[in-house]
């Protein structure tokens, strides 16, 4: 068995207010994804999920998990296919926004209510399921947003399911970009899984290897704030002006640090978004 078929996994249980805490608890560790679930006692059981070569973080996490107030913590292994199993059983359609559906079993899928779009996104191991609200942020603005005819550049693409969006709300062309190649190679899967108007192009690598002489007019970002920081310079090379950013992965509290950074680079934020504690921004270039 190869070291990514497994991943790490650290579950607690949190007493009432402690989702709120463990996303400042998990705010700059390489988790992969968080379950969390009510307990049957009150409160609510959450699992964390870390990549075998993440195993430095573990300690780091554990020591914040008893901070913020976590009991009957347990770390342990768990094979990849068994999550991936879990999720897909628990799974079912869930409307987003105002015309969304998000499906997650495409081969099966029955049609979407009346006045809503499919998404057929099955979970996989590329975040972007559709049920995160970083996610759903970015897909509640990009149903405010005129898409059809716009390049549209999807960073951090993930499982795909943005571009995705913006390809069936009639953006052209539409590029999706991850450093994560397996991310890549899952994002293809999920437009193939598509009734799609027209294609996508999935790239692997980095903002460097995007042209800046063809911007484009919708740029999507969702991402923690500590890694998209560091992107901003190149998001503003590749947003056209007069163009587009719908950001996300932010913190509510992060709103005015961030928006103050935008309007130094070439961004400045029109408007703005919040589910639980996660924020998204729609910002202008120029």
């Amino acid at each position: 068995m190869r070291p990514d078929d497994r991943y790490l996994v650290v579950s607690c249980r949190l007493g009432a207010g402690g989702e709120e805490s463990l996303g400042d608890a998990l705010l700059d560790l390489p988790t992969l994804g968080c379950e969390i679930v009510p307990a049957e006692t009150g409160g609510s059981e959450a699992k964390i999920y870390l990549s075998m070569d993440a195993s430095w973080a573990v300690a780091a996490l554990l020591e914040r998990l008893a901070a913020c107030g976590a009991t009957a913590i347990v770390e342990g292994e768990l094979e990849a296919e068994d999550w991936v199993r879990a999720f897909r059983e628990r799974a079912v359609a869930f409307p987003v926004g105002a015309t969304w559906w998000i499906d997650p079993r495409p081969g099966t899928g029955e049609p979407p209510p009346p006045g809503r779009r499919r998404l057929a996104v099955e979970p996989r191991m590329a975040f972007g399921s559709g049920s995160h609200e970083s996610t759903r942020l970015i897909l509640m603005e990009l149903e405010t947003l005129p898409v059809a005819g716009r390049r549209v550049l999807d960073v951090g693409t993930g499982s795909g399911i943005l571009a995705v969006a913006a390809s069936l709300l009639g953006g052209r062309p539409v590029v999706g970009l991850d450093i994560d190649l397996a991310a890549v190679f899952e994002a293809v899967q999920t437009a193939s899984e598509q009734e799609l108007p027209g294609s996508i192009h999935f790239l692997g690598g980095t903002v460097a290897a995007l042209d800046p002489g063809r911007p484009f007019d919708l740029v999507l970002c969702n991402m923690i704030w500590e890694r998209m920081r560091s992107l901003l310079p190149s998001l503003v090379r590749l947003t056209a002006s007069g163009g587009l950013a719908v950001l996300s992965g932010l913190l509510r509290v992060q709103e005015a640090a961030v928006a103050e950074e935008l309007s130094g680079t070439g961004f400045h934020v029109i408007s703005s978004r919040g589910l639980g504690e996660w924020l998204g921004l729609v910002a202008a270039h120029g």
